[in-house]
């Protein structure tokens, strides 16, 4: 499934190693491909673990017949935000998964109504999802990280459709991902990558020591979702240093009131200040609105693909914290 990575550039398949390698390996098995949507966070293996981690132990663990109903919310939630990729991925993946073209049917606005209880709750989530009580920190950990990835792909990933450059293309493709649709995989494993990366950090591996501190949500405590969830909202805020102290504390009120603009809070900032909260403000409430031109600018003043994405990861955890309240 091809598509371009934009703003960042990703790490070739053949060129990685450490922990970007090994969820790389781990993608290709267990999702299929180690497509855009994971190669696009590669320039920042802290946050490439964990949000791969959320992604796995949510959507993917829980077995082929689970995997149907959380498909259902990773397709509504990519429909809700206007992703045509994450779209077309997850109508694939459905397609695959049932015999009466499922995927399709809501992709075009059909409500099937054995789901509409899935599909109301992703379009407009309230409380926890209406699921077996075993099964909400998956539910609940999809729709989370279809927001983050979602998020992050409006910026990263070039407009268009995914699409095949050979017919054998497409079919290797949809063999792999239905080989991958069929396994049953075990909880937890998707978190050695995790503690490697928190490992690596706390012991300055990759320049001054970090030590994090995973809180993890109630609605998924003691689960392998709630591990993976803590540690992409502890990695995120890391994002904060990369901005002013006065624009931080505007983006998180304003992201705290659900608001659609900055407003006049920032006209007293540094143009590049401005910038960098225009990034990360953008990223969690309206990713459409970042164009190459503003993240140029801001790149500018010495700031790495690593750098942007953490900017970008900031304001989309501070998102996250806020939609979170509404399902827990």
């Amino acid at each position: 499934m091809n598509a371009r990575v934009q703003h960042v550039t990703p790490v070739r398949p053949s060129r990685a190693e450490g922990p970007v390698a090994a969820v790389y390996s781990r993608s290709e098995t267990e999702l299929g491909t180690a497509g855009p949507v994971v190669r696009m966070l590669s320039p920042a293996p802290e946050l490439l673990a964990p949000v791969w981690s959320l992604l796995r132990e949510s959507l993917l663990v829980g077995g082929p017949a689970e995997r149907v109903g959380k498909e259902v919310v990773a397709l509504t939630v990519s429909l809700r935000n206007g992703c045509s990729f994450c779209t077309a991925a997850h109508a694939g993946f459905l397609d695959l998964l049932t015999d009466d073209q499922l995927g399709t049917r809501i992709a075009k606005g059909e409500d099937p109504a054995e789901y509409a209880a899935l599909t109301a709750w992703a379009r407009d989530p309230s409380g926890p999802p209406p699921c077996e009580p075993g099964e909400v920190p998956r539910y609940t950990g999809t729709l989370l990280a279809k927001e983050v990835v979602t998020r992050f792909v409006d910026v990263l990933v070039a407009p268009g459709d995914p699409s095949f450059s050979s017919p054998s293309q497409e079919a290797a493709f949809y063999a792999s991902v239905k080989a991958a649709l069929a396994r049953d995989l075990v909880p937890g494993e998707s978190l050695a990558e995790v503690n490697d990366l928190r490992e690596r950090l706390e012991n300055g591996l990759w320049g001054d020591p970090v030590r994090l501190t995973p809180n993890e949500p109630a609605w998924a405590a003691g689960s392998p979702v709630g591990s993976a969830y803590a540690h992409f909202q502890a990695v995120a805020g890391m994002g904060r240093r990369l901005m002013s102290p006065e624009a931080a504390v505007i983006l998180e009120e304003r992201v705290a009131e659900d608001a659609s603009e900055i407003g006049d809070a920032a006209r007293y900032l540094p143009a590049q200040a401005r910038r960098g909260l225009e990034i990360a403000f953008s990223s969690g409430q309206r990713p459409h609105a970042i164009t190459a031109g503003l993240m140029e600018e801001w790149r500018r003043g010495d700031m790495s693909d690593h750098c942007a994405l953490f900017v970008m990861a900031f304001g989309i955890g501070q998102a996250l914290r806020r939609m979170e309240k509404r399902v827990r």
